[in-house]
């Protein structure tokens, strides 16, 4: 008894914990936007040199811009199109060695340089509140996205209207506010900067959200007569697919039939890519004469990319992996989820010929050959650059031993290339950052001011001078 009442006297109080959690809160915020004031160190520190040629994105509107990255893009999201124009420029490679010394890709490094930019430049009033301590680092970064790209009177309109609020303001309401000062100061350009948006219209399959299920995601963005219309056809297969006659007719009987509809209109877009069996069905369901008799030969493709251990080809290991091999880079899935796709009668399967991973391929030629590039892929998911994840497959293959025709460099194989996106090909090649290749999926990198980082199959880790020379990693991813 005695124990448990001390126990009960030492324990804090409510009020104490949730003291100490709006103290910490509030050096959390100082923290950020410390990092916020070194990135615009970082920036002035790193100006583009005088008279070089920036072929960056123009704003749509004014026609002048301001330029990070001189060639391809540093992620999906592009962070340098339409969002640096009306601030100063920046060394085309300055972002890198700042993001990476961050904990972060060379993307969200280029990103936060760009918000703060904004801030200091072009939303003063936000800018004074946030370092006074009024309004969250990730919240004046908000502001600073919402205006990227926009004409200087609109930012100013912005930073007006919002400085007082932006450590309450929300997205939605960030967005009404700079459409209004579009419609305000640029009636005619809104039009204009509306139709831009087309550009931005895709369909992506998002294969890294792929699991042991076997399920993976994908987003569209497209017009909204065209999404309608597609809306349309999925409720109108999955409505046909309730029917196990109707079902039979593309292979999904007993597996379709029995599915809420959500699941079916899922079910659908398989149907769909297969246009004769789509075709097929929806006449059958639209005249009402179902008929039983199966497709005989499945008009659907797939191309599956799988590695086995030695285990898992004697059937000893049930997990396989899709897109990747060293150090289980790869998406995990089940082998039982594998044998379920090559029996579907929907769906045509291809078996190439097995590759060894762990095997070393060449060529003597610069060019790479295709099972060379396809060695080279299973053996990484993503860009080798410090916790740069770009998919492999959209990454250059890079001789890391340069190739000479003479000979005497690296050799076109499978231990001296490796994928590097575009952005993270040129800093190797002009920036001063260098790579080794430790063993197969582990590289040591540094950068031009001497830190180090050591890039494995399962993320990246910061060699601290301070404790390197004890063999401690620190990980941040």
């Amino acid at each position: 008894m005695t124990a448990a009442l001390d126990l009960v006297d030492r324990a804090p109080l409510p009020a104490d914990v949730l003291g100490e959690v709006r103290a910490a809160r509030t050096a959390a915020d100082a923290a950020e936007v410390r990092i916020l004031e070194l990135a615009l160190e970082w920036a002035y520190a790193h100006p583009a040199a005088p008279g070089a040629a920036h072929p960056g994105a123009a704003h749509p509107l004014t026609g002048t811009s301001a330029y990070v990255e001189p060639v391809g893009r540093l992620d999906e999201d592009d962070v340098v199109a339409g969002g640096w124009f009306d601030l100063p420029q920046v060394a085309w490679d300055a972002p890198a060695a700042f993001a990476a010394a961050s904990g972060t890709t060379t993307a969200a490094g280029a990103r936060l340089i760009r918000d703060v930019l904004q801030l200091a430049h072009r939303l003063p009033r936000t800018w004074a509140a946030t370092r006074a301590g009024r309004v969250p680092a990730w919240r004046a970064r908000r502001v600073a996205d919402a205006v990227a790209g926009q004409p200087g009177d609109v930012a100013a309109y912005v930073d007006e209207h919002v400085h007082e609020s932006a450590g309450t303001v929300g997205a939605r309401t960030l967005a009404r506010m700079v459409d209004e000062a579009m419609l305000r100061l640029h009636a005619e350009d809104r039009e204009l900067e509306q139709l831009a948006e087309l550009d931005r219209r895709h369909a992506t399959l998002h294969v890294e959200t792929l699991n042991h299920t076997g399920l993976v995601e994908m987003s569209l963005r497209g017009d909204y007569v065209d999404l309608a219309a597609l809306d349309a056809t999925l409720d109108e297969v999955a409505d046909a697919l309730a029917d196990p006659r109707l079902a039979d007719l593309v292979g999904l009987a007993g597996c379709a039939t029995a599915e809420r509809k959500g699941v079916r209109r899922s079910l659908a877009v398989g149907v769909l890519a297969d246009p004769a069996a789509a075709e097929a069905l929806l006449a059958a369901a639209r005249s009402g004469e179902a008929d039983a008799r199966s497709s005989a030969r499945p008009g659907k493709r797939a191309v599956v990319h799988l590695y086995l251990s030695e285990a898992g080809f004697l059937g000893l290991d049930p997990v396989a992996r899709l897109g990747g091999a060293a150090g289980g880079s790869g998406l995990p899935v089940l082998v039982e989820q594998v044998r379920d796709w090559l029996a579907r009668r929907d769906t045509h399967v291809t078996v190439r010929p097995v590759m060894d991973a762990a095997s070393t391929c060449s060529s003597d030629r610069y060019e790479i050959p295709d099972r060379l590039r396809q060695q080279v892929l299973a053996l990484h998911t993503t860009c080798i650059f410090p916790w740069c994840d770009t998919a492999a497959e959209a990454c250059d293959l890079d001789h890391l031993d340069p190739w000479r025709d003479d000979g005497s460099g690296g050799a076109t194989a499978s231990d001296n290339l490796a994928p590097l996106c575009r952005h993270h090909h040129r800093l190797k090649t002009l920036a001063g950052w260098r790579v080794r290749r430790l063993c197969a999926g582990t590289y040591l990198w540094t950068d031009p001011h001497g830190r180090t980082y050591l890039r494995l199959p399962v993320g990246t880790f910061t060699l601290d001078p301070e404790s390197s020379a004890a063999g401690r990693l620190r990980p941040r991813d």
